[in-house]
């Protein structure tokens, strides 16, 4: 079995997984009180989950030209140098409905596996995760013009998306909504122009997500990660202040089991929605 991190096949350094990993689900979050006098605690269920802790047992010999020193050295590198998590997929994982998965995290083990890998030759890696198993279906970006758009959410939990703004520059006005999402229930077909109705009125609304006019003055791409409440332009500057939304900052999200309707308007070029779907 493989490991990749950050999208580099471990292999290649002589890395191999050797048993098939211990699969941990997320517990999760959980507020409890205990009343006097009442027989067990209230439970308050909270919309999050704990992080986990996943090992995976490696073994590692010579590759590639070099010796199992050298490839050790690049290991430590890979698992060390980065600052933020870690993209981690092995093999071993169980797939959701047929497809591919992987789990963010940063590594959390004994800090001496130079010294354990370089004298046994095999060691377990472990890993502090995000409760979150990510699809790797859930990375593609959706294009979508302006328009009317449908999008179902195929896990049971709800995915935050990652939403890139392209401005048309034939227009200079970009303050009139341009990402709308209604929500309905039925799963069947739906016409277009029935939709495009619902904009004005006949439709619940359920959230508007607007941009100042400005906020493309010095940028051709504004990306906004409704997880983590980040808007950035293209070469990374933050650019929070410029965002105008109903509610402060709206969080648009795709709830299970619900056929969400996207409406954009013209003033964009389009929108890319990389909806990050994940399971538990």
């Amino acid at each position: 079995m493989n490991l990749k991190i950050n999208n580099v096949d471990l292999s290649q350094f002589g890395v191999m997984v050797e048993h098939y990993p211990t699969e941990v689900h997320a517990q999760r979050k959980i507020d409890t009180v205990s009343i006097p006098g009442r027989n067990g605690d209230l439970i308050f269920s909270q919309d999050a989950f704990n992080n986990v802790t996943e090992s995976i047992d490696i073994s590692l010999k010579p590759c590639g030209g070099r010796t199992r020193d050298e490839n050790i050295s690049k290991l430590c590198d890979i698992l060390l140098s980065s600052k933020e998590y870690l993209r981690i997929e092995c093999d071993g994982w169980a797939k959701f409905n047929g497809e591919d998965i992987f789990r963010l995290g940063h590594y959390s083990g004994t800090l001496d596996i130079q010294n354990l890998l370089g004298r046994y030759g095999r060691t377990t890696l472990k890993f502090n995760c995000k409760p979150q198993r990510y699809l790797k279906s859930g990375e593609t970006p959706i294009e979508l013009a302006s328009g009317v758009h449908y999008l179902t959410n195929p896990t049971a939990y709800t995915a935050y998306p990652i939403v890139k703004f392209y401005p048309s520059y034939t227009t200079v006005n970009y303050a009139s909504g341009i990402l709308r999402l209604y929500a309905d229930e039925d799963t069947g077909s739906a016409r277009a122009t029935d939709l495009l109705g619902a904009v004005s009125g006949t439709m619940q609304i359920i959230k508007s997500f607007n941009l100042s006019n400005t906020v493309f003055d010095n940028t051709d791409c504004v990306t906004v990660d409704f997880e983590n409440l980040m808007v950035t332009a293209a070469d990374g500057s933050d650019y929070r202040s410029k965002v105008v939304s109903a509610d402060k900052f709206w969080q648009p999200r795709f709830e299970p089991g619900v056929r969400h309707y996207i409406y954009t308007n013209p003033f964009f070029s389009k929108i890319e929605i990389i909806p990050r779907w994940y399971t538990i």
